[in-house]
């Protein structure tokens, strides 16, 4: 024979006979691991990952009906709006399947309008209130809102319709609001709200009033974010009035300045009433020196944020270096530091002072890592990065 592999080689049986027991399809996965399985496709949420999202979802939904089905869910659990034909076209749908008994959005990211002229010749229309409005009375299963406005001048919120209309919301996002009526005339009102969200607020006097009438029994995380640098004593003061009244049960707060100056410091009494803070943000220019003594809370997590303008200010750990080498009480807990990226070129004196960062909180056992900065000056990027570190 001509290939002598070919002559030992026994003969091929003949193919098997396929029975009834072998045509029948593999069982499906789980719904609880396909569930799962979307949520890892799908990169996390942001205004700016919303069209990603619905591509993958779209995709997903031509696989088969019970994916198309489990991805339809996902893709109103999360929603993002940011035109008036978006909205108008989820208010749609949403009625339908409320009609149906089906869908339910959990949480439901907003942009509103600019109140001035578009450009001329845009035909792109931002969310109006009235539409927000409507979406609430239809979302009963809301937990998260984050309402987000862009430019000038400042849209209006009624804080108290808006706690009638989503009773049920765990976390408020507010970026770069009025309020009317005042505060104390329809105050915040949130039975469920574990975390509260003021962003590019005109100064300490608006988020006075706005925290001196709510009533929050179980908020845990305050999110504060200033945009403006003009303030006075009294306005300082009745902020901080309204600090002491939350401090003692606060597990997590955040304090950031746009501007590079802060336009205010709290005085002592207020930090030193954090007693069960475990994550604590602040500016990467904050006073640690003098800020971390003050804690007497089992801080677990201590962030140190980008400036806003990065080419007005360059980042130094000198104060969060000579903190950690006086060793205040609130470090003894401290297990991780995430500090701003190292600049792409940086002189040998930074890389040192970076170098002797990590060593030093080697030795006391801290984790030091870097989170990935947002685009410079970018509003919307700025509140996000705030929020993701929760």
């Amino acid at each position: 024979m001509d290939n002598p592999l070919e002559a030992r080689s026994p003969p091929s049986p003949p193919p098997a006979q396929l029975d009834d027991e072998a045509l029948r399809p593999l069982p499906s996965l789980p719904t609880e691991i396909m569930q799962r399985i979307i949520q890892l496709s799908l990169p996390r949420l942001s205004f700016k990952t919303f069209r990603e999202r619905f591509n993958t979802l779209l995709n997903l939904c031509r696989v088969n009906k019970l994916w198309a089905a489990l991805a339809q869910e996902e893709l109103y659990r999360h929603v993002g709006i940011g035109s008036k034909a978006t909205a108008e076209s989820f208010i749609t749908a949403t009625r339908a399947a409320n009609d149906a008994g089906r869908r339910q959005t959990r949480s439901l990211r907003l942009l509103l309008p600019d109140l001035d002229a578009f450009e001329e010749g845009s035909t792109l229309q931002r969310a109006e209130m009235q539409q927000v409005e409507t979406l609430l009375a239809m979302l009963p299963m809301l937990r998260m809102l984050c309402v987000v406005a862009e430019e000038q001048p400042h849209p209006v919120l009624d804080l108290g319709a808006l706690s009638a209309l989503a009773p049920n919301l765990e976390d408020l996002i507010i970026d770069y609001f009025d309020f009317d009526p005042s505060p104390s005339q329809s105050p915040l009102l949130g039975a469920h709200l574990r975390r509260l969200t003021l962003s590019f607020v005109r100064g300490p006097a608006e988020i006075a009033s706005v925290l001196a009438s709510a009533d929050l029994p179980l908020l845990q995380t305050l999110i504060l974010s200033f945009s403006h640098g003009d303030s006075n004593p009294g306005e300082v003061e009745a902020l901080e009035a309204v600090l002491l009244r939350y401090g003692t049960r606060l597990k997590a707060f955040a304090l950031s300045f746009v501007n590079l100056q802060p336009a205010f410091e709290l005085s002592s009494n207020v930090w030193s009433s954090f007693t069960v803070l475990r994550t604590l943000t602040l500016d990467h220019n904050s006073p640690l020196d003098i800020i971390l003594p003050l804690l007497s809370a089992p801080l677990t997590r201590l962030r140190l944020r980008p400036p806003f303008h990065p080419q007005e200010s360059t980042v130094s750990f000198d104060k969060l270096q000579d903190s950690i080498r006086n060793s205040p009480a609130c470090l003894g807990t401290l297990s991780q530091i995430v500090i701003p990226p190292a600049e792409l070129e940086q002189t040998e004196g930074r890389q040192a002072a970076r170098h002797s960062l990590n060593e030093l909180c080697q030795s006391r056992g801290i984790e030091v890592s870097e989170r990935p900065c947002y685009e410079p000056s970018d509003c919307i990027a700025f509140l996000e990065d705030a929020l993701d570190a929760w």
